[in-house]
């Protein structure tokens, strides 16, 4: 038997993880918060008789990203450790447990299939998340117009927060970016299940560790009054979004690729 061409492996990942009923879980969770949104604040009756008279209520203002004040953003952005996590983030663990990395390091080499399973888990986690977003923005859009936010709503980032000059200077491009930024730190979120894979025995820790890790960043966070809970991070309006914690994201799940890489490599 030849050996199995990335491109071949990738593929087979990713409808894995894409198709699997894992992703059929985290879209009914998270566009049954959606869902919530759409009937409690922009198409329900109290949605139509709350409607401010004072102020230009915007699309920018009232999609599930666009205000802090909503119980239904606390909610969603609270559990997307869980969302992103549920597609793929354990089949890792399960290809290991149920014998198929035996016949899959056969076929090609370690490194190929670590680094097509970190791609399928990373694109997942990231689709997971942001289209159920993209849903609710388009339906907020049916019925609020899209003017720029004022700065009278006294909603929207504080004076040192990241992007503020595009949140009312072009809000088209501040959402996009801010999607952009959702899905690579959801993809991100998503890839810590498979550094857990090897350090647990358990399937349901793999799962649940990245929420309890950003969970912990979030009692941190109401301590200490230092913004890095990622769950406020994501969330395009949070007052206290700087530029400085997008790095440190960064870097530390750049991080956990290395030694996920390395503790793959290394597994016998």
């Amino acid at each position: 038997m030849g050996e199995v061409n990335m491109k071949h492996i990738i593929q087979n990942e990713c409808k894995r993880a894409l198709c699997g009923r894992g992703m059929a879980v985290s879209l009914v969770i998270s566009f049954s918060v959606i869902a919530w949104h759409i009937y409690d604040r922009v198409f329900g009756p109290e949605a139509v008789s709350s409607v401010n008279i004072f102020t230009r209520e915007t699309l920018f203002q009232i999609w599930i990203g666009g205000n802090v004040t909503y119980m239904q953003t606390y909610l969603y952005f609270k559990i997307i450790p869980l969302l992103c996590v549920l597609p793929a983030g354990a089949t890792l663990f399960e290809d290991y447990k149920g014998g198929y990395t035996n016949f899959v390091f056969v076929r090609t080499t370690r490194l190929k299939f670590l680094a097509a399973k970190y791609i399928a888990v990373f694109l997942s986690g990231g689709f997971a998340v942001t289209v159920p977003l993209a849903v609710n923005f388009l339906c907020t859009a049916l019925r609020f117009p899209a003017l720029k936010p004022e700065p009278i709503m006294m909603a929207g980032p504080n004076l040192n927060a990241m992007w503020l000059d595009l949140y009312y200077g072009n809000p088209w491009l501040f959402t996009m970016l801010s999607f952009f930024i959702i899905f690579l730190l959801s993809g991100a979120v998503a890839t810590l299940a498979l550094l857990f894979t090897y350090l647990t025995d358990y399937k349901f820790l793999v799962l649940l560790l990245p929420f309890v890790c950003c969970s912990i960043l979030e009692v941190i966070e109401n301590i200490s009054n230092i913004p890095i809970a990622l769950s406020s991070f994501l969330i395009p309006v949070f007052p206290e979004r700087y530029g400085f914690m997008l790095w440190i994201y960064f870097l530390f799940f750049a991080v956990v690729g290395i030694v996920y890489y390395i503790l793959g490599c290394c597994k016998e």
